[in-house]
């Protein structure tokens, strides 16, 4: 899976970062990260759905859709719990913007960076739980 700080990097490679621009990662059989620029920044989301045919959540919040798809047009509109409608998708290749990330170091820099010890992996994963219990568009 790929890691919160890739996710930010992969946005960052992306371009400009426009509000809205976002991708999903897959974190669990069913559990994703939504990755959307907001106020500039990449911002993560963890999105859930409790079983196959249960409604999705996004931050503890039912979304009313059925499927990934679906979960992600209903984004695309602002809600009292979402101000950033979804925009432009990213390709989680990232395009030239991987090309670049990467520089000189071609293939054999990305088969390292896929090495990365798995340890690593954890501890960002439990860094990222805290980051996407919070609501990070304030509110109530």
């Amino acid at each position: 899976a790929m890691s919160k700080a890739e996710a930010d990097e992969l946005m960052r490679g992306s371009g400009e970062l426009t509000d809205g621009k976002f991708f999903v990662r897959t974190r669990t059989e069913n559990e994703w990260v939504l990755t959307v620029v907001y106020k500039g920044k990449p911002t993560h989301h963890l999105m859930k759905q409790t079983a196959p045919g249960q409604p999705f959540t996004i931050n503890g919040k039912p979304l009313g859709a059925k499927s990934l798809d679906d979960a992600v047009t209903a984004l695309r509109s602002a809600k009292p719990f979402w101000p950033v409608p979804l925009k432009a998708p990213v390709s989680p290749s990232g395009g030239s913007g991987e090309a670049a990330a990467s520089g000189a170091a071609g293939d054999d820099g990305a088969a390292a960076a896929a090495a990365a010890p798995a340890e690593v992996k954890e501890e960002e994963k439990e860094e990222s739980d805290e980051d996407m219990g919070m609501d990070l568009f304030g509110g109530d």
